[in-house]
Order: structure tokens, then sequence, then C-alpha cells
């Protein structure tokens, strides 16, 4: 349970590195403990035996008082410190640091000037037998210092080459232990920042408008959290582009209110027809023959057709339909029916219209009423900056090298000044007393959802043109 919750998570991940390098760490600091503790045995050693030999340079300073002056209470005075250089070899030879020959070595002379001491204390001797054994006392003292000097030299050295080693051993665990820790951590933190590093791939492409949700089955795996993060994004993805459409929809509901009175207008010609029509033929119909009544029907049904197609158009800009629902779009049918529900307005500001499409029709895939609000909203913009006439140019091309189709849409307005260039796609920015400033940011936003391109090609005096660059449908 544990490790599968240590290797779904990065709560988990983070656990496992840092018990991991916590028990790294603690067998380093083990074996450092470890080796200072020898060393500091190795200093007790060197200790023992500096009192050692400071006992034995007071035994022998006392031991030549006595062959001075032979006064045994020097002697005896030797005895206690006799007995704690004995205490203390005892306790190095338990100890196994020191090797067993040497120890019995200085031992065996220790127990020789030992005894001697001791019969030269307790009992009278006769002056030559008394003079050997001074001569005795004075070799094996000086057998028995030579034997400590010589022990205390071997451990000295026995000692630096075991901290010697103590030394290498920790440098070495240093070595070993720094690149493992290392390679610990580079593979920990790729392992943490794998799916980290998916979400932000996908992030990414969303921002491109290559994906439209953050796939979650890469990440679900290996990271629960990266999971719970995918879909808090994907919702909060869901919801902008849910209020995105709604800002399509309210702009185009906009634009319809711009369009509505020039339909109105054009609506109120063939509804005036009609009725004049039905009057005349209401009124002569007993004095008409069959052909000039059926004349004045035909007339009547041609003009509600025409209607019924005002309305048709107006409705087919209107209706919202979903983002999703996408399909061939002929650009050549799209911009005739966009002139056509713009055409009393294009009448009224006495703008003259020049359409040029190539004979192959051009395809794309893409949502026809969004693509249809983008014309609206540019050709509107391309009427208002004509206020006194001018000539609106409309270019359809397919580039097949490139396989992207073109719509070039210019007019022969006074252009947009360049400090207005760096902004026309902003929200909410506009030069207009009556404008809201999200017709171009919206379309912009429609031509990237269409994996399109849009550029502006203005000169202050020269007119605008907007080119628009499309996928074409092969």
């Amino acid at each position: 349970m544990f490790i599968s919750f240590a290797f779904r998570t990065i709560y988990g991940k983070l656990i496992l590195s840092f018990s991991i390098i916590c028990i790294i760490s603690g067998l380093a600091a083990m074996a450092a403990i470890y080796s200072l503790y020898k060393v500091e045995d190795k200093i007790s050693v060197i200790e023992s035996f500096y009192e050692i030999n400071q006992r034995i340079l007071e035994v022998r300073s006392s031991e030549k008082n006595f062959l001075l002056y032979e006064n045994k209470n020097e002697l005896i005075s030797t005895i206690d410190k006799l007995n704690e250089i004995k205490t203390s070899m005892d306790a190095l030879e338990t100890s196994g640091i020191i090797t067993n020959h040497n120890i019995k070595n200085c031992k065996t002379e220790f127990e020789n000037y030992y005894d001697l001491i001791h019969q030269l204390i307790r009992k009278d001797y006769s002056e030559i037998d008394f003079n050997n054994l001074k001569i005795n006392l004075r070799a094996y003292g000086h057998d028995f210092m030579n034997c400590a000097m010589s022990m205390d030299s071997s451990a000295k050295q026995q000692i630096e080459r075991e901290s010697r080693n103590y030394k290498a051993i920790a440098f070495i665990l240093i070595l070993i232990i720094l690149p493992i820790c290392a390679m610990i951590g580079i593979f920990l933190a790729r392992w943490i920042m794998t799916p980290l590093r998916e979400i932000r791939k996908a992030v990414a492409q969303v921002m491109r408008g290559e994906l439209s949700y953050i796939p979650v089955e890469p990440t679900k795996k290996i990271c629960s959290e990266c999971a719970e993060l995918i879909d808090a994004l994907n919702k909060m993805l869901q919801a902008l582009e849910d209020k995105h459409q709604q800002l399509i929809q309210a702009e185009k509901l906009m634009a319809l209110g711009k369009v509505t009175a020039g339909i109105a207008h054009e609506i109120n010609n063939p509804l005036n027809n009609i009725s004049l029509t039905a009057e005349i033929l209401m009124e002569d119909i007993s004095n008409m023959d069959c052909d000039e009544r059926r004349g004045m029907i035909h007339d009547i049904i041609v003009q509600v057709d025409r209607a019924r197609e005002i309305v048709r158009n107006l409705l087919d800009f209107s209706r919202a339909r979903k983002p999703t629902d996408w399909n061939r779009v002929n650009l050549g049918e799209l911009i005739h029916n966009t002139l056509g529900l713009l055409k009393n307005q294009i009448r009224l500001s006495g703008v003259e219209t020049e359409l040029n499409l190539p004979q192959e029709p051009v395809t794309i895939m893409g949502n026809s009423s969004q693509l249809q609000q983008v014309f609206v909203n540019i050709i509107l913009n391309a009427l208002q900056a004509m206020k006194d006439g001018g000539k609106l140019r409309i270019e359809i091309k397919a580039v097949s090298e490139q396989d992207k189709a073109m719509i070039e849409i210019s007019d022969t307005g006074p252009g947009i000044p360049h400090a207005v260039m760096e902004h026309i796609f902003e929200p909410f920015f506009t030069t207009k007393h009556d404008g809201t400033g999200l017709g171009l940011s919206v379309s912009y936003g429609i031509v990237k959802e269409h994996k399109g391109d849009i550029q502006v090609i203005s000169e202050p005096g020269q007119g605008t043109t907007f080119r628009l660059e499309f996928p074409l449908w092969l």
C-alpha cells in the first residue's frame, strides 16, 4: 500500500526521496562515528603508553637513587608505581591492540624486574651478592624500559597505520556516497518532474490550439495529484471555452443589431411589393384574364422568396452553433451570403464592391457561422471607415504550395494609425464612441481556433487590408 502511494503521489515520492537520502546519510554518519570511536581508542592507547613511560621513568629514577645511596625506601616507593604499570599493561593486553608477543616479552621483563626489587627489599645480602643484585637491577630495568619503549614505538606505528586506513575508508565512503546521492537526486528529480513536464507540454499545445483539453491518462498512473490538477485545468478550460462561446454569441448579437436596420429596410421592399400587388389583384381580379392573375401571383411568390431568403440569412447568422460543429466550408459561397446579409448597408454607404473568386471552389474545414461572424465584423468596420463612400475589395485564392486558403478584405478608408495598429486585437480596445472593442478580438480568437492567421496591413491615408489564412481542405 505504501509503495503504491509512494509511486503514485508527489508527496509519497518526496517522502521516499528523503527517506533514501536519510538512510544513506545515516550510514555515512555511522561510519564516520565508528571511525572517530576507533581513533579515540587509539588516542587512549597512546595516553596509556605515555603514563606507563612516565611511571617507568619515575621507577628508574628511584632505582638510581637506590643504587647511589642504597636506601631501600627508594625501592619501596616504586612498588605502587610498578603495580600501576602492571595494571596498565594488563589492560593493554586485554584490549587486543598490542600483539601478544610484544606484551608477553614486556611482561616477562617486568616480572624479572619486579621480583628483583622485592628481593632487594625483603632480604639482606652479603656485599658481593648485593653488588651482583644491583648490577642485575640496572640490567633488568634497562631491558624493561627498552622493551616498553619498543612496544610504545610499535603501537604508535600500528595506530598511525590504522588511523590512515580509517581516513582512507572515510574518503572512499565520501567518494562512493556523493555520486550515489547525486544519481538518486537526478533520478528522483526526473521521476517527480516527468508528469509535470507532460502537463506543461500539454498546456503549451492547448495554447497553440493543438489540443482543446489536457489528456489525463499519461500521468494518471504515476501521479495522482497531477491527475487532480489536470482535471481542474480541464474544467477551467471548459469554463473558459463556454465563456468564450458566450462572448462570441454576444458579439454576434451586437453585430446583428448593426445589421438589423439595413435588413428591416431591405425586407420592407418585398413586403411593399407584395402588398401593392395584392391590392391590385383584389381590386381588378374580375377584369383580369387568367395570365394576368397568374403573373401577379408569380410576382407575389418571387417577393415572398426574396423576403424568406433575407430572413434565412439573418437566422443562419444569428443562430448559435456548437464550436465543434465543423464541416466543409466553401469560402466563395460564405462570402456571397455575407455580402447578401449586408447588401443594404453596402448600398446605403455608397460603397462599391469588387469580388474576385477563383474558378475552382476554395474549401476549408470550420464552423461556417463563426467564420461568417469574422467576415461580418471586418466588412462592417470597413463600411464604417468609408463614411463618404469608397471601394470594398474581397479576394479569395488558394496558395497550393503552402496548402493555405487566403482571403483579403481591403477598403479605401483613411487607414489605421501606427499607435492603434498595435492594439486592434486587444479586448475592449476601441476608437469608436459606440463600440465595445470586442469585434476584432473575438474575430482573432475564432481565426486562431480554426488554426488560421489574421494580419492587418494599413498605412494612414492608404486604406486597410485584412489578410486571413486558413489550412486548405484538400
